[in-house]
């Protein structure tokens, strides 16, 4: 390789820090890098400039490292919050106030989410004129409603938050069951394209952990000093998860 022609283009400070860093290089490329340093004959001040070049670059390069080490620290504390905060079982006391932003965070995650899945259905509905909406299009949209607003009003504190959160979650949870049992009972069925074709094309035990998602973020809104700031009463905590099984049940009970 013909370090010459590459390195006669290189700036003073760039040369400098082959020079400085000669195990990160060829012994080629650093005794090339001072014959050329040596061939433009710097003046003192022209070498101090390159030398301050130099500092500045390798603090920039620091500084990178540095933020990119405390975004990973902040990453890997949040997800270590989540689930400390999810799990049935605490090793340790957690801050109820920092628990509620995870879980307001984690309820808006999901409604991106989900928005973005149905977006191109939710557009056609909304550009189509011929598009009819009926009570099963009201029900089908209407949990993505409630999982907005649960999502801002449980950042605020509000006590209809956390029963909007308790419905929200406690559908999901039921819905994971549900299409857990659809999907492993059609592995034992003759295969039907068109039921197949609607079926999300993941394994049942996805839903599974779905489930115990769900249901794990269920345990900590239920906690006691978590209602305490909601200002949610132990009849209602039963009366929201119950109530909103209880719909479910009627309305699949209905459609079908």
């Amino acid at each position: 390789m013909d370090f010459t022609e590459r390195f006669n283009s290189y700036s003073n400070s760039q040369l400098l820090g082959i020079i400085e860093n000669p195990n990160d290089y060829q012994p080629e490329a650093v005794e090339t890098a001072k014959a050329i340093i040596s061939h433009r004959q710097l003046t003192d001040n022209e070498l101090e400039i390159a030398k301050n070049e130099l500092d500045a670059e390798k603090q920039k390069i620091i500084s990178k490292e540095q933020q990119e080490k405390e975004m990973y620290e902040e990453l890997k504390n949040f997800g270590e919050s989540v689930l400390e905060n999810i799990s049935p079982v605490q090793r340790k006391s957690f801050n109820a106030n920092k628990t509620i932003k995870i879980i307001s965070i984690l309820l808006g995650v999901m409604f991106l989410f989900r928005l973005y899945s149905e977006f191109k259905m939710i557009r056609f509905i909304f550009t189509d004129y011929a598009t009819e909406w009926d009570l099963s299009m009201v029900f089908n949209y209407l949990p993505l409603l409630i999982l907005a607003i649960s999502a801002i009003l449980f950042w605020m504190k509000k006590k209809a938050g956390w029963i909007l959160a308790g419905v929200s979650l406690t559908h999901d949870a039921f819905g994971a069951i549900q299409m857990f049992y659809i999907l492993w009972s059609r592995q034992s069925k003759e295969p039907n394209l068109l039921i197949d074709f609607m079926l999300p094309s993941v394994p049942p035990v996805y839903h599974i952990g779905a489930f115990l998602f769900f249901m794990g973020m269920i345990i900590v809104i239920c906690r006691k000093n978590i209602r305490a700031i909601f200002s949610v009463e132990k009849l209602t905590m039963i009366l929201t998860i119950a109530l909103t099984v209880l719909i479910i049940w009627l309305t699949i009970y209905l459609v079908s």
